[in-house]
């Protein structure tokens, strides 16, 4: 391309050595700006070529040929696979690219992240738990992401800036917990909210709701749940022992153990909501004892 060079051009119009035209004024004694044929080429070959380099035809009676040709497949040309430049990016280089995080970097110790930090793979490295302290939502805009995953066997916290929300399920914390070989995807709302993906929100999703401590229990996504506990039983010819939440359906199957040597105890009648458990000494003889069960249902 190359600007108007004339004798009547109007020098420096648009910046340093940006010549331009002008109408002239004939009264105040100022010629219009003379054509030259070298710029009128410059200015139909860029143009031309354009819409050619896009396999166009050209046809003197349509006037949308560029603006075809700029959104064509034909003039934009992929950076190739992981390219690094500043080149405008095709869908097509993106897919071949796998969406690549911005960078990969470690964190083994307490401190804060910032706006450098986005779009990165942040591996949490140390044995020794330490804590990371999000930016505040609203200084980012509405989709910035954060991504972690643990290598090591600490367990990490990563809590939120200010008074910002952070959300694995539909209830607000201000932490989370990565915990080793788990992974976290925090997207800002850019406003006072972080969406929480990844297993280590996995324990707040319902599909994995659970119930730590004795009695207790654990669900699955599937619909499979699993519990267990510990019971004194006193009447050893049956004894019914509930479940700390029914099961949907049914209880599958149910087996017991006794704390000590010298017993034998079985597991009866599964229902959604208990079982009856039976505990005989060796003799065949009803008898008391303390026993640990468990239960599988949906």
């Amino acid at each position: 391309m190359r600007r108007i060079s004339t004798a009547t051009k109007v020098v420096d119009k648009f910046g340093a050595g940006r010549h331009g035209f002008t109408d002239g004024n004939a009264a105040g004694g100022i010629w219009p700006t003379d054509l030259e044929a070298g710029w009128f080429d410059h200015v139909q070959e860029e143009i031309a070529g354009v819409v050619e380099a896009a396999g166009i035809a050209l046809d003197p009676a349509n006037r949308t040929q560029l603006l075809a040709a700029l959104r064509s497949a034909g003039v934009f040309q992929s950076p190739a696979q992981f390219n690094s430049s500043t080149r405008p990016a095709t869908t097509e280089f993106l897919k071949a690219a796998g969406f690549q995080y911005a960078s990969v970097r470690s964190r083994n110790a307490t401190g804060s992240l910032t706006a450098a930090d986005a779009g990165a793979l942040i591996y949490l490295d140390n044995s020794s738990a330490f804590t990371l302290t999000l930016p505040a939502a609203n200084s980012l805009p509405s989709g910035t992401t954060f991504s972690f995953k643990s290598i090591n066997s600490g367990t990490h916290t990563i809590q939120r800036g200010g008074t910002d929300s952070i959300f694995p399920a539909n209830s607000p914390l201000t932490s989370l917990l990565v915990r080793p070989g788990q992974n976290l995807t925090l997207t800002s709302n850019g406003s006072s909210t972080w969406y929480a993906e990844g297993s280590a929100a996995f324990p707040y999703d319902a599909g994995f709701a659970s119930l730590l401590s004795t009695p207790g229990y654990q669900k699955l996504p599937g619909g499979l749940i699993l519990q267990c506990g510990s019971a004194t039983i006193t009447s050893g010819g049956g004894q019914s022992v509930g479940f700390p939440i029914a099961f949907p359906t049914f209880s599958v199957a149910a087996t017991c153990s006794a704390h000590s040597a010298g017993y034998i105890v079985s597991a009866h009648r599964p229902t959604n909501v208990g079982i009856t458990v039976y505990v005989y000494d060796y003799n065949g003889v009803p008898s008391s004892s303390n026993i640990d069960w468990m239960a599988i249902g949906y």
